[in-house]
């Protein structure tokens, strides 16, 4: 028994973890994105736990069929998810213009939520294969725990080794195997015809709470829950970087520890009372809250700005992460325990509902809203005050002296007289321009004279007025120009200091539509009118905030040049512009000589190269930053300079001033000699290769080293 419910939570969180992948790209890379999937997912765990006792408690098929039944339609269902995200990807962009929370939130209900149902159907099925009521938070605990093994298995192992569509394959598999294994254990517990022909899921006739007092704490619980995740994901993306498997490690450790406490809460709540367990769980997690803000901002410095190491980010983890989830865990499960011993079924199913309906809201509050008002940061405030009340309720439920709720509110009164300390990446004196949003948290910092721009923890590009950054920012401009006899409409994906799209001002064209997915950083491009020709201001110039990969998939335009300088490759929002299917679309955008120009660099130089080949014919690259950071270039026809090398000569000189044909014939030799050489793999959206890549621009847990 034990073992299917540690398949079905892994199956289940598994599933999870390829759905999280592909709404990055649909939805973006984001808080947002984040929040509507692992919301949605919760919602129709409980939605499903609360049809199964409504559809089969007058049943009267075995449980075996129930269970089999259950587990055939989930794999109908994820299989026409799967599909849907995976080959239609590119539809449901399209169908996301304008994009709203409305349509965000649309696509993922409509694609997750009848598979996450039958998730949550499963459940109660198997905890009634066994009649001790005792054993369901045990129960319980384990498929949890089986969900921290997916997310380990899926989100660190099979995505870097398999890729996704291979994981999508898997799941059904599993599906298979949970209903072999599933007829397995109920053959060998259930001899007795007569007692399977009428087993249903057990019921209880006790009197409905009119208090409602469960049903609030269990609301208060969920909302708390998912409201911490959106801080969690926000601060972890900064502290390691933003790496293929943060959603997968934030979901591996809220899960983990979420199955741990309830395991464990069972085994306390025979030896000490529940509401004391709550209340001691609740105040170790605001005393904990409080630790975690001596080390706030500090934990966030950049070692690179302040010129130290900084020692804070691991206490910090561990007390505004770890030790919260842990005490947070036991929460729950012991309402739910309570309910059960005491009233009506319908109570348990509907304070499940009311859990997850209230996590969900929790999500879109700290994404939508909390973030954009009054930074990431607040929602410890919400939070501790969220639980305050919460605990207050328990008290009250009890019929205990409300003890643990008044320790509570002094320490809410302690975070309030703290404040909530901002967010930031370098100390106040550096600073110049600082903004949270879902999509990132920007920084725009004057450090020893130069702005640098900073999304989380990495470094757009680098120190502005060096004569690399501008002879490299022009280079994406001025190179692919002398490729293209008279470029009349540019594409420019990734604004940065402006200065490519000021460039391209400078080649006559009728039209640049220049797309950049900050705000932050349109905002900021009035520092640098002096080097970008203060391109927000020509009529030319037709600036859009946007995702530059859905906006291509939107447009109906085509292009003689689409430059193209996105962040880092080893980023999940970079890697997205080196897959093959995104050059399938960005080639589908261009006109017959139309140029595409990607600025590239790392270590990987080869396996884009190889990608890029796979799908344009054409490809060639002339040296930017230096021979690493190449510019590379392709088209539908053969590339051939259509001007004379010197004819920017006036506005901006080749690379380390070297003679002009030389750096051509340099960016060819470079090309062809990685053509030679057999990549290890080929890009793509199904696999995360890139992402898992260590290197000199790597350290711990494959993040930047800044």
């Amino acid at each position: 028994m034990y073992t299917l419910l540690i398949i079905s939570g892994a199956s289940a969180i598994g599933t999870q973890v390829v759905w999280l992948r592909y709404f990055s790209i649909i939805l973006g890379n984001n808080i947002q994105s984040f929040s509507w999937v692992s919301s949605t997912f919760m919602v129709g765990l409980s939605l499903g736990a609360f049809l199964a006792t409504k559809i089969f408690t007058k049943s009267r098929k075995s449980l075996i069929k129930k269970y089999i039944m259950i587990e055939f339609s989930f794999l109908l269902a994820v299989v026409l998810s799967f599909i849907a995200i995976y080959y239609y990807q590119n539809d449901l962009i399209v169908f996301l213009t304008p994009q709203s929370i409305f349509k965000d939130g649309l696509i993922v209900i409509a694609t997750l939520l009848p598979a996450s149902i039958l998730m949550g159907m499963s459940l109660p099925v198997l905890i009634d294969f066994d009649k001790n009521i005792h054993k369901h938070e045990k129960m319980y605990g384990i498929n949890t725990l089986g969900g921290a093994l997916g997310v380990l298995l899926f989100g660190f192992i099979l995505l870097k080794y398999f890729g996704y569509f291979n994981l999508m394959i898997i799941i059904p598999f599993l599906s298979i195997f949970n209903m072999l294994l599933g007829w397995s254990i109920y053959k060998r517990t259930h001899k007795n015809k007569k007692l399977e022909e009428h087993t249903t899921i057990s019921t209880k006739n006790l009197p409905i709470d009119k208090s409602y007092f469960n049903l609030c704490i269990s609301a208060l619980s969920g909302f708390s829950i998912f409201i911490l995740e959106v801080l969690w994901f926000r601060h972890l993306e900064i502290i390691i970087g933003d790496r293929a498997y943060i959603s997968s490690l934030i979901l591996l450790i809220i899960i983990f520890f979420l199955g741990f406490s309830a395991y464990l809460g069972s085994a306390l709540s025979t030896k000490i009372k529940s509401h004391n367990i709550i209340g001691i769980a609740v105040i170790c997690t605001l005393i904990s809250f409080l630790i975690s803000y001596l080390f706030i901002p500090e934990a966030f410095y950049l070692e690179k700005i302040i010129q130290k190491h900084n020692t804070d980010k691991l206490p910090f983890f561990i007390f505004s992460f770890i030790v919260p989830i842990f005490f947070l865990g036991f929460i729950y499960p012991l309402i739910l325990k309570h309910i059960q011993k005491n009233f009506n079924h319908n109570i348990t199913a509907l304070s499940l509902g009311l859990n997850s309906l209230a996590g969900m809201i929790g999500s879109l509050v700290g994404s939508y809203i909390a973030i954009q008002l009054f930074g990431v940061n607040s929602i410890f405030l919400i939070a501790v005050i969220v639980l305050g009340i919460m605990l207050y309720l328990v008290e009250i439920e009890f019929k205990k002296k409300p003890i643990y709720s008044s320790i509570s509110f002094v320490l809410i009164i302690a975070f309030i007289f703290i404040g909530v300390k901002k967010l930031q990446i370098a100390p106040n004196n550096f600073i110049l321009h600082e903004n949270q949003s879902a999509l990132t948290h920007f920084t725009l910092v004057n450090n020893n004279n130069h702005y640098e721009m900073y999304t989380g923890n990495y470094r757009l590009i680098q120190s502005y007025e060096t004569h690399n950054v501008e002879h490299a920012q022009k280079a994406m401009a001025f190179i692919p120009a002398l490729y293209h006899e008279d470029p009349k409409q540019i594409l420019n994906l990734g604004l940065g200091y402006g200065i490519t799209v000021g460039a391209f001002l400078q080649t006559n064209p009728e039209q640049i539509d220049s797309v950049e997915l900050l705000p932050s950083v349109v905002e900021m491009n009035f520092l640098y009118k002096d080097s970008n020709n203060n391109q927000l201001h020509n009529p030319k110039v037709n600036t859009i905030i946007s995702d530059g990969r859905r906006f291509l998939a939107r447009s109906q335009k085509k292009y003689d040049i689409i430059s193209v300088n996105i962040t880092s490759p080893y980023s999940v929002g970079g890697s997205f512009f080196l897959t093959k299917e995104y050059y399938e679309v960005a080639k589908n955008k261009l006109n017959q000589d139309g140029i595409y120009s990607q600025m590239v660099w790392g270590l990987n130089n080869k396996e884009i190269i190889h990608t890029l080949k796979s799908v344009f014919p054409y490809v060639t690259a002339a040296p930017a930053y230096d021979y690493n950071g190449i510019l590379l270039l392709a088209s539908k026809q053969p590339l051939k300079l259509k001007k004379d090398p010197n004819y920017y000569n006036q506005y901006w000189s080749l690379f380390n001033n070297t003679p002009h044909l030389e750096t051509f014939n340099k960016g060819e030799e470079i090309v062809q000699k990685l053509l030679k050489e057999k990549p290890k793999y080929i890009i793509s959206d199904d696999r995360a290769d890139i992402l898992f890549e260590m290197n000199k621009f790597m350290g711990f847990l494959w993040t930047y080293k800044r």
